[in-house]
């Protein structure tokens, strides 16, 4: 599975990773976790709009955050500033080697699509042009 590392200023360390999810569920970044070798408590957070998952990776705090406004990625990395670096690829190395179902990646396919985005992005964009002519 791709994902999408989120580095330092100095772009050294990888503070955190990004996932597309339309390639994975929350039940599946669960399972992924709870079968990682220093991931304890892994919860659920039915209330938080945000926060999907909490965990701890050796313990420290740990989140699965979705973004308000829905950007299209589950962001992973530690829930304070403090906890980055060889912990956080470790976890990333994890979800490289997911490999998502086959209904789910045809679905993920399908939604990421050039073929599918494709047409709406040009409507739009003549649309634009033509507002742009009248005014």
């Amino acid at each position: 599975m791709q994902t999408f590392p989120i580095t330092t200023a100095g772009g050294t360390l990888i503070r955190a990773f990004e996932l597309e999810h339309a390639y994975i569920t929350i039940h599946d970044i669960a399972t992924v976790l709870t079968s990682t070798e220093g991931v304890s408590h892994v919860r659920r957070r039915r209330r938080a709009r945000d926060i999907r998952l909490e965990f701890s990776y050796h313990d420290r705090p740990f989140v699965v955050w979705e973004p308000h406004g829905d950007i299209g990625r589950f962001w992973i990395g530690p829930e304070n500033a403090d906890g980055f670096g060889d912990e956080v690829m470790t976890l990333k190395t994890r979800f490289d080697a997911f490999r998502p179902r086959l209904p789910r990646l045809l679905y993920g396919h399908l939604m990421t699509s050039w073929i599918f985005t494709h047409p709406f992005k040009k409507r739009h964009s003549r649309r634009a042009r033509l507002l742009a002519r009248i005014e």
